[in-house]
């Protein structure tokens, strides 16, 4: 595993541990787990259609014989 490899797992250990042991969070936590949710997003979630998008996309396709 390289170094970067684990310091991310200790990075996200680290966000997941927050997560789940502490009713709130302060200021300081909160942007940490805020920040790794929102690289996490960006990395590694497809932008997929969205409700909106989804229901566009009906009302301008052609009926199906």
């Amino acid at each position: 595993m390289t170094k970067l490899s684990q310091e991310i797992l200790v990075y996200s250990r680290a966000c997941e541990h927050l997560l789940s042991t502490q009713v709130t969070l302060n200021d300081d936590e909160s942007s940490l787990v805020e920040y790794y949710v929102q690289e996490l997003s960006r990395k590694f979630v497809s932008p997929g259609p969205t409700m909106k998008k989804a229901a566009a996309q009906q009302r301008t396709s052609p009926s199906a014989p």
